[in-house]
């Protein structure tokens, strides 16, 4: 455990282009990288966000 933790909080569209971005810089077409993205990347992020403790949440920080 840890004394304090921290939550950034960012749009789930921002966090999704992102996470296709990613995989279209290890040369993945367009279609690719969504589809890699969909098939884990996006449903551990619904997971976490679904996820985040009530203590966390009381350390939110907006990012863009």
């Amino acid at each position: 455990f840890f004394d304090i933790e921290f939550f950034l909080e960012t749009a789930e569209a921002r966090i999704k282009q992102r996470l296709v971005d990613r995989w279209l810089a290890y040369g993945y077409d367009q279609a690719g990288a969504q589809a890699r993205a969909l098939s884990n990347d996006i449903p551990n992020m619904k997971l976490v966000l679904g996820n985040v403790r009530a203590s966390t949440k009381a350390h939110f920080i907006q990012a863009d």
